[in-house]
C-alpha cells in the first residue's frame, strides 16, 4: 500500500509540471477561462495517475518479491 506522504508527493510533482506545462504552452490562449481550468484540472488529474502507477507498481511487485524470497 503507498503511504500518504509519497501520494502527496506525487501530487505535488504532478502539480509543479502541470503548472509548468501551461506556463510554456505555446498554443494560442483560450477565450474562455473555464476551459482553461477545465484543461488544467484534466492534465493534472492524468499526470498524477501516470506518476502514481509509475512508482506504485514496480512497488507493489517489489515487495511481493521481498516477502516471497524471505
Amino acid at each position: 500500500m503507498i503511504n500518504k506522504k509519497a501520494v502527496f508527493v506525487i501530487f505535488l510533482i504532478s502539480l509543479g509540471m502541470t503548472t509548468l506545462g501551461l506556463l510554456i504552452d505555446s498554443d494560442p490562449k483560450n477565450n474562455s477561462l473555464w476551459t482553461t481550468i477545465f484543461e488544467y484540472v484534466a492534465m493534472l488529474i492524468l499526470t498524477f495517475i501516470v506518476i502514481l502507477l509509475l512508482y506504485g507498481i514496480p512497488n507493489f511487485v517489489f515487495k511481493q518479491l521481498r516477502r516471497k524470497m524471505l
